[in-house]
């Protein structure tokens, strides 16, 4: 596996795609797998040096290239979010790399190829995988049916012990989850069922980075009412623990007792807060709710400002709320504030997302949105 700069990435994938297609168009991919010799050439080019220490190393075919974020992008976060996105993306394509490998070596595309796949699934299926795969930018547009098939089980397989539950929403048009686990488990992919036990695929514990102690898994939030994720087997067997944002326990609120306050009038008073954030809350939800598929200037001029500002309110109000817990004093006023304007940007840009047919990025400030009302309560 190789870090390569976000832009030599996109050449060395041209490269390999074809330069004679001017219109090709290299969305920045999570990770990419080249043949052996595809970028042993293009190093000719683009860092003759560093082939020379590569030309020595005994390289598998396909190689796994990965983008090196930027220091911009490293301070912006903390190194446990990098590591895990490094650790997702690399257990990807070691999944998309193995299941190349199996196909070639036991010749069996027709049954564990693009064809067997769209068998078990359907045709509605495959083509919405493309789709949203081509519209979160995990692929290449016009990919032919096997290199799709190829990266799909990856990012499935991804998907199931880096966001486990989440899978069925991803891609609601797979109506029989069972069947498709099965068909993964008959090409070789026989993994376990992810949080069942300590025991991880060898993949995964391989791609690990060194030094990281975290697991891959978080929780985000997924109505689990709606019917996408019946079916699914991690789901109904309890492999997921995730809960719908209302079943979450009731808010409580970090602080001393004050002398002299009685717990009825705590209790009281935590109710009366509570009820009062719930009821921001749902305004700015109704708020972020209303948007129009054409805004004015100022409001587009508005919003990207918002979205430049957010990541610096995000992290000085979590400062800010460390420190009021090591004290005494409460979070200043305006902290609940930015928190609740951080809910009302990610349920935005959910809203966005899902208008440009972005479903997958969707989920995702989905999930942000519900990591902050938490952080509110």
């Amino acid at each position: 596996m190789f870090l390569f700069h976000p832009r030599v990435l996109q050449r060395l994938v041209r490269r390999h795609l074809g330069d004679d297609s001017p219109n090709l168009t290299i969305p920045p991919l999570g990770h990419y797998l080249m043949p052996r010799e595809v970028l042993l050439i293009g190093l000719e080019d683009e860092n003759p040096d560093a082939l020379a220490i590569i030309e020595g190393l005994n390289l598998p075919d396909p190689v796994i290239l990965m983008p090196m974020p930027s220091a911009q992008e490293l301070a912006a976060a903390a190194s446990e979010h990098w590591l895990r996105r490094y650790w997702g993306h690399r257990f990807e394509a070691e999944v998309a790399r193995a299941w190349q490998a199996a196909r070639a070596d036991n010749q069996d595309h027709a049954t564990f190829g693009a064809r067997g796949l769209v068998r078990v699934i359907g045709e509605r299926a495959f083509h919405e995988a493309r789709m949203l795969l081509e519209q979160d930018r995990r692929v290449v547009l016009d990919l032919d049916d096997e290199t799709l098939c190829r990266q799909w089980v990856g990012f499935v397989t991804y998907l199931r012990y880096f966001v486990p539950g989440a899978r069925a929403y991803f891609f609601p048009a797979i109506r029989d989850w069972d069947r498709l686990d099965r068909w993964l488990k008959d090409s070789g992919l026989d993994l376990p069922p992810p949080r069942h036990g300590r025991r991880w695929p060898q993949l995964l514990s391989r791609s690990r980075p060194s030094g990281f102690d975290g697991a891959p898994d978080y929780e985000p939030e997924l109505p689990l009412n709606l019917p996408f994720g019946r079916n699914d087997p991690d789901l109904a067997d309890g492999a997921n623990t995730i809960l719908p944002l209302l079943a979450k326990p009731a808010p409580t609120f970090v602080g001393e007792t004050r002398a002299g306050t009685s717990p009825n009038r705590m209790a009281a008073e935590s109710d009366r807060m509570a009820a009062q954030i719930e009821a921001r809350c749902r305004e700015a939800l109704r708020q972020a709710s209303a948007l129009t598929r054409k805004p004015g200037w100022p409001a587009s001029v508005w919003r990207d400002l918002a979205e430049r500002l957010t990541p610096a309110m995000d992290l000085l109000a979590t400062l800010l709320d460390r420190w009021s817990a090591r004290g005494d004093s409460a979070p200043p006023g305006w902290v609940p504030a930015a928190r609740l304007h951080l809910f009302r940007h990610g349920v935005q840009a959910a809203f966005r997302a899902e208008m440009a047919g972005r479903y997958g990025a969707a989920l995702r400030h989905l999930c942000m949105a519900a990591h902050r009302y938490r952080d509110m309560t």
